[in-house]
């Protein structure tokens, strides 16, 4: 591993603790993760702008290297916690919630153990202990579409003609589960096809996590990309490029007035960073995701397993599954069961 700096380079004077992280940044990105997407750089950036304003509240006596040790990323942690409370009772103009609180936190243990520390002493990496999230999966997460939802989508009038591919392509989304950066792969054609025993399936080299999705390509995920095809009014080029680091707003909004538009009026209640409770309807929530979302619980409530879904839908692990996992509601979960332990049967009775 290539060290930025040693304990002995920054003991010299003018040492300046904000340009040191984001040197560590700069040089994470260009040698450690060269391959880290524009958009990822960006938040990361960010998030070290907080750390500017914690070092903005030390005396100068406390801007030394021991910044970077565990005391320093301690003394970081409660900044950031007081922050959080702050935010909490609306005495901040922002919401800092306990998500960017656990971002900005990691970032710089991540900076700190992959560049900062010397080699001799990464066998004992400074630790960021997660700050635990008291909200549920269905307060925070994405939102699962009804399968009446889905039909009120497909069957929608008075769209505009892009609204019309959009609806498309959101159909594909959740007919797919993939990442929106991946979807964009098979609207461009950049996939292999292969045959198995008896069926097709569709073969993405994931661009977040750098592994194969394993789709299987159903006549509807076939005619919809037909569709799209010869509709030739969404760019699949410039889909793709707003995908890797500009964001994918165009396609959430034209999803949200399809949405609005479907009726889909459905009251999504959430709780924010801060532990207020907020009431929206579901075409002013929906967005890309919620195709991801849906599709993974479809397929749980169909007993697909969860190593099975990490493969089709480019997981590296199945952490986020499991998520999913726990809003299954009771009957969903009797449904499961009773297609293990009753499907045998239901074959030698045929």
């Amino acid at each position: 591993m290539l060290n930025l700096l040693s304990y002995q380079d920054v003991a010299k004077t003018n040492f300046d603790p904000y340009a040191t992280i984001m040197g560590a940044l700069e040089h994470y990105h260009n040698y450690v993760k060269p391959s880290i997407k524009d958009s990822t750089k960006r938040q990361s950036e960010s998030l070290l702008s907080e750390f500017a304003r914690f070092l903005d509240t030390l005396p100068e006596k406390d801007k030394t290297m021991e910044i970077f040790s565990q005391s320093g990323l301690n003394m970081y942690k409660e900044y950031l916690i007081n922050k959080m409370n702050k935010s909490k009772a609306g005495a901040t103009k922002r919401n800092f919630g306990v998500g960017q609180l656990n971002r900005c936190g990691a970032i710089i243990a991540l900076l700190i153990n992959k560049v900062l520390v010397p080699k001799e002493e990464v066998s004992n990496p400074v630790v960021w202990i997660k700050v635990e999230d008291p909200r549920r999966e269905d307060q925070v997460g994405h939102i699962p579409l009804l399968d009446e939802e889905v039909t009120a989508i497909e069957n929608c009038t008075g769209l505009t003609p892009v609204e019309e591919e959009y609806r498309d392509v959101f159909l594909l989304h959740l007919e797919c589960g993939q990442r929106v950066s991946d979807l964009a792969k098979l609207l461009t054609g950049n996939y292999k096809v292969k045959q198995g025993k008896k069926y097709k399936y569709i073969v993405v080299s994931t661009m977040k996590e750098n592994i194969k999705a394993i789709i299987p390509l159903t006549p509807r995920m076939t005619m919809l990309m037909e569709r799209i095809k010869s509709q030739k009014l969404v760019d699949p080029v410039e889909f793709e490029e707003k995908t890797r680091g500009k964001g994918n707003n165009t396609y959430n909004e034209a999803i949200r007035r399809i949405a609005k538009k479907a009726g889909l009026d459905r009251e999504i209640v959430k709780i924010d960073s801060t532990q207020k409770e907020v009431r929206k309807p579901l075409y002013k929530t929906v967005s890309s995701h919620d195709a991801r979302c849906t599709f993974i619980t479809n397929m749980i409530r169909k007993g697909v397993s969860p190593e099975r879904l990490c493969r089709m839908t480019g997981h590296a692990n199945d952490e986020m599954i499991k998520r999913v996992y726990a809003q299954l509601t009771v009957d969903d979960e009797i449904n499961r069961i009773e297609s293990d332990l009753y499907s045998d049967v239901e074959d030698d009775e045929e």
